[in-house]
């Protein structure tokens, strides 16, 4: 399914706070449809535990969210369509939906159509749609993000590969920083008389459909290897035994990466962490390259979220760095 929405009688969940662009996919096309934003306060999701009491009450029919949040959410056993009876669609943006946590959400509510979308704030958000059937799971270990909805365009600039940098153009790209010149000339530009942005984003055309392979700023150099974080926390993503997962660096007092570090919640930790950290080393050399794998875990009962809603990989990069 291309991309289409119709929010019209529908209540619609406004999570992310107004200053994160994916509160604009809530907000704006609700009120012009005919919905109805249903709030969810942020003293709730301040605490899991109220927030799995307040979710239930809303008479929620869309869902509209950030990846990470949904992780959280198929924590509680009741999170099912017994409770939730009338949620009937979910639309994710804002960082990369895996594959395993769309195909737990398919499994829990096997009758929802969910949606995965993809769009930075400087092009209006969400620019790219499609849904995550069965079909989808089932052909794709690394999903979709989407077919470019009518009046953008995509352009993947590259110089020797199919996968580079994803420039996006058209009228609901965004005319520049305001009061930041220097920033604005990098990163947008006239193309064809059309206002076009450089993302920074990696990504690839499978015929009309897009995919997201990383971003252009999350590549480091470690033992002379160009590493892509992203690559490693997609397959990290990829283990049945793992609910949630990133890789982050490590650097010494020079500032060059020393260690990989895997920060890592399991689906059923052990008390014996050694032992949890060589199952994870073996299972991912079968998947990346020896150099790829991270050195050392780090296991959370969740990971940190920013007030987006987004796994905070800043403050994880932090907590590593200042602790041995």
């Amino acid at each position: 399914m291309k991309y289409s929405f119709n929010f019209e009688n529908k209540r619609v969940l406004l999570q992310p706070s107004f200053s994160f662009d994916l509160s604009v996919m809530a907000i704006y096309p609700t009120l012009v449809s005919g919905g109805t934003l249903v709030v969810l306060p942020k003293k709730a999701t301040a605490n899991f535990m109220v927030m799995f009491k307040v979710l239930p009450k809303m008479g929620l029919n869309t869902w509209i969210s950030t990846p990470s949040l949904m992780d959280i959410c198929l924590m509680d056993p009741q999170f099912k369509p017994a409770i939730y009876s009338q949620l009937e669609r979910f639309l994710f943006c804002g960082e990369e939906l895996t594959h395993d946590t769309a195909q737990r959400l398919k499994q829990r509510f096997p009758n929802a159509q969910i949606f995965n979308t993809y769009g930075p704030t400087e092009a209006t958000v969400a620019v790219t749609s499609v849904e995550i059937t069965q079909s989808v799971l089932d052909h794709y270990s690394r999903l979709p993000i989407g077919y470019v909805k009518p009046g953008s365009r995509i352009m993947v600039k590259s110089n020797h590969a199919r996968q580079g940098e994803l420039i996006i153009s058209g009228a609901n790209v965004s005319k520049g920083y305001l009061n930041n010149p220097d920033k604005t000339a990098a990163a947008f530009f006239r193309q064809h008389e059309t206002q076009a942005y450089r993302s920074g984003d990696l990504g690839y055309f499978d015929h009309d459909l897009l995919f997201y392979s990383g971003r252009t700023d999350f590549q480091i150099k470690l033992n002379g290897y160009r590493i892509e974080l992203e690559e490693i926390n997609h397959y990290l993503n990829q283990l049945s035994f793992v609910t949630q997962g990133v890789a982050v660096p490590k650097y010494d007092q020079q500032g060059k990466v020393q260690q990989l570090i895997g920060a890592v919640v399991l689906k059923q930790p052990t008390d014996d962490q050694l032992a949890d950290s060589g199952k994870l080393k073996q299972a991912l050399e079968k998947l990346i390259m020896p150099y790829m794998v991270p050195q050392r875990f780090k296991f959370y009962q969740r990971l940190p979220l920013s007030a987006n809603g987004k796994v905070d990989v800043k403050a994880l990069i932090t907590e590593v760095n200042q602790h041995d």
